[in-house]
């Protein structure tokens, strides 16, 4: 079986898994960030030592109870904008779909040209409901195998 792009990490750009690690990282980082306190806080409450002294240090009960509306201000905050971006982007992707210029449609000619395959397989591959695409080690296709459905599968769909 041929490997896909996302099983072929050397397919990637150095950009692309720079960026990957990147939101990796925040996101770890952020799963830090939200469960610390919580685990901190349990562990007070348990009697474990070690979250004592993190609450004294971080000034003992009234410094945790600011502590503690800080976290959720914070987490309220990210929650928000979060929620504004989503809405934001539904608007923004509203707004565009009715004043999208139509696509131009595109030759055989230049599809064939374009995938390096005979324009009659193109053709014959245009009025098919399943092709297979084969692709060499750098991602490039090599190949359509065409899968016309028979009557009898016609029939049941």
């Amino acid at each position: 079986m041929i490997e896909l792009v996302i099983d072929a990490p050397h397919l990637q750009t150095p950009g692309q898994r720079l960026s990957t690690a990147l939101l990796s990282l925040s996101g770890w980082l952020l799963w830090g960030y939200c469960l610390l306190p919580l685990l901190i806080l349990c562990g007070w409450w348990l009697g474990i030592h070690i979250c004592a002294f993190w609450v004294n240090l971080c000034g003992g009960y009234a410094g945790l109870l600011k502590l503690m509306f800080l976290y959720i201000a914070t987490i309220t905050g990210s929650a928000c904008g979060w929620a504004a971006w989503i809405g934001y982007d539904r608007w923004r992707q509203s707004s565009r779909a009715g004043h999208r210029p139509a696509a131009l449609p595109v030759s055989s000619s230049a599809m064939s040209a374009y995938f390096n395959q005979p324009e009659s397989l193109l053709d014959t591959c245009r009025n098919c409901s399943i092709v297979t695409v084969e692709f060499d080690g750098e991602g490039r296709i090599t190949g359509l195998i065409p899968h016309p459905l028979d009557q009898s599968a016609q029939a049941v769909t």
